[in-house]
């Protein structure tokens, strides 16, 4: 599932209550005492604690929606302020070769080979007007039908194009000619005014620190595209420019990773010289994070004039083990392990963690031999829509809803009921194959939904 606007905005744990609980009084024809007086504390917590947003500077990149249908590729976009003075987008695409249908094929010597074909579409556009883009035809050619099956083996596309200022749709569409196959996605990209700023930042470039290397070549060839990271992490660093018009002295730059309630997990400064374009190249601490959504926020000063650019990615299933954060992936598999599978877990030493987590997926998968544990595939994408869709002031996962969805998965029945003046909102949630039913109650009108419990109001 795509991050929801919320993951992506990442709002405080008061301003999601604010918001929840303002949305359930507009949709009720008279709220209760309760809810008044909740949304009375909770307007004088944020005026007093959130400043009000300061002028400058300050945009959030919001990851593209990943492609959902087969063949699955990985796209991205950036901009920065091109050489000319005039914004430029970057437009990434790429597949691993595993994805790609492969025809096996004879050449006129007699000899085997194996061959992928496919249209690739890149636009970008301006409300109805394409700004820039084209249509490619992408012939891949490999000699053995093991290179066919490759997860590490990658085609890609990077195209510049030159744009305005404003908002601007992406579109990147594939369809192949031997399957007939076809997948795409589109989202929305914020290219800043650099030109009236007296200080902004690029798009903050994910790169592969090893490959990247001492390059000053920008936009860097070596863009990782991802906005989910796992193990292995490897070594990634984050690539920028800033932009200055006319402020003297050095750059103060500040990086920082917020977790999903913007509290801050890691921090660091840097200082720097130059003139009007100043690079920069720094590493962040991933190594430590736990599964779920997080920020990397990046601030520069110089002459008392600030600028903001962020952008939001995840931690994957593949952190959740015994060897990082073991108390909260216990916590997680819980919901599915039997209790003396979780005391095996627990009882495991140091040197034999890792082989025990494997041992407890491997038992479940029902394909044994094959590269994927469908079930533990399964079990993480539930996970994700939990904390995607359940999330309120605690991880998806944690909450009531969220627990239920992942032990059964989605309920043939919901049934919802807002809040009146009688009672509180309900939703029914029914397993009809499985003979079960939830009652889950909004007790304190922020939208949690607990798990009914009789003679609580």
């Amino acid at each position: 599932m795509p991050m929801t606007k919320w993951a992506s905005r990442l709002p405080t744990s008061r301003q999601l209550a604010f918001r929840l609980l303002a949305s359930r009084l507009l949709s009720s024809r008279l709220p209760t005492s309760r809810q008044l007086v909740g949304l009375l504390l909770l307007c004088l917590g944020i005026l007093v604690d959130v400043p009000v947003a300061r002028a400058g500077f300050d945009v959030t990149d919001v990851p593209p929606f990943p492609s959902t249908s087969r063949p699955r590729f990985q796209v991205n976009a950036a901009n920065y302020l091109g050489e000319m003075g005039a914004p430029e987008v970057v437009l990434a695409f790429r597949i691993p070769y595993s994805e790609l249908f492969f025809a096996e094929k004879t050449d006129t010597f007699g000899a085997t080979y194996y061959e992928a074909e496919f249209d690739l579409i890149m636009l970008l556009s301006d409300g109805k007007r394409q700004v820039g883009g084209d249509l490619w035809n992408e012939v891949i050619r490999v000699e053995s039908e093991a290179e066919t099956e490759s997860r590490k083996r990658w085609h890609r596309r990077i195209v510049r194009i030159p744009a305005e200022k404003g908002r601007l749709t992406a579109e990147v569409s594939i369809h192949e000619r031997e399957s007939g196959r076809a997948s795409g996605t589109s989202w929305e990209i914020d290219v800043p005014d650099y030109e009236d700023e007296r200080i902004s930042l690029s798009s903050l470039w994910v790169v592969d620190c090893e490959k990247d290397g001492d390059s000053d070549e920008f936009p860097p060839r070596s863009w990782l595209l991802e906005s989910r990271f796992g193990e292995p992490l490897g070594s990634i660093c984050v690539r920028g420019e800033v932009y200055r018009n006319d402020l003297p002295g050095p750059v103060s730059l500040r990086w920082r990773v917020l977790d999903a309630r913007q509290e801050k997990v890691h921090e660091d400064r840097l200082s720097f010289d130059g003139g009007e374009r100043v690079p920069f190249r720094f590493q962040p601490n991933l190594q430590d994070l736990w599964l779920g959504n997080y920020l990397l926020e990046v601030e520069v000063e110089a002459g008392g004039k600030k600028a903001k650019r962020k952008f939001a990615f995840q931690m994957d299933e593949t952190t959740v083990s015994l060897t990082n954060d073991m108390e909260q992936s216990l916590d997680l598999v819980r919901l599915i392990a039997t209790k003396a599978e979780i005391n095996a877990l627990e009882d495991a030493p140091e040197e034999a963690r890792a082989e025990a987590w494997t041992k407890f997926w491997d038992e479940r998968d029902p394909t044994p031999g094959t590269p994927d544990n469908e079930f533990k595939n399964s079990f993480f994408q539930r996970v994700r829509y939990a904390n995607e869709n359940y999330g309120v002031l605690e991880p998806g996962w944690r909450s009531d809803r969220g627990r239920i969805y992942i032990k059964y998965g989605q309920p043939e029945q919901v049934e919802s009921r807002p809040s009146r003046v009688d009672g509180l909102a309900v939703e029914v949630w029914t397993y009809i194959d499985l003979g079960l039913r939830f009652v889950f109650v909004d007790y304190d009108g922020f939208g949690r939904y607990e798990l009914y419990q009789p003679g609580r109001s």
